[in-house]
């Protein structure tokens, strides 16, 4: 179930998609679960953005949102909290106009604070 939702949130992302991903790069079920947690960031960011504006670059998006998710669980791991004042030099890193993506942001990072990073058990819900 969670490869399904994986595919059909961020399938695009891969070459023959999650599931091809699956095969060629042999993930396990914890590999399987973080992509799972990935998209399902992806899935609250998309879904906080405004509907009118410009077009969304979903590439850029999840590519952003990968990185700050591997800093955050670097983060857990060094000091066991979130570093959110490096949200900012990361966002810079990235095309993403911070103007129509802030509220989209700061909802992702709630729910990282509210249930961690091991999101894929809130796919079924």
């Amino acid at each position: 179930m969670i490869e399904k939702f994986i595919d059909e949130k961020i399938g695009f992302y891969f070459d023959g998609g999650f599931y091809q991903m699956i095969k060629d790069a042999n993930l396990d079920k914890d590999e399987i679960a973080k992509w799972g947690s990935i998209a399902y960031l992806f899935d609250v960011y998309i879904s906080a953005l405004p509907e009118v504006g410009a077009p969304i670059d979903k590439e850029e998006v999840l590519s952003f949102i990968e990185h700050v998710y591997t800093m955050f669980e670097v983060d857990f791991e060094v000091d066991g909290k979130l570093d959110i004042d490096s949200l900012g030099d990361v966002v810079s890193c990235y095309e993403i106009d911070l103007d129509t993506s802030k509220l989209a942001i700061d909802k992702f990072v709630r729910v990282i604070k509210k249930n961690g990073l091991n999101l894929s058990f809130l796919v079924s819900h």
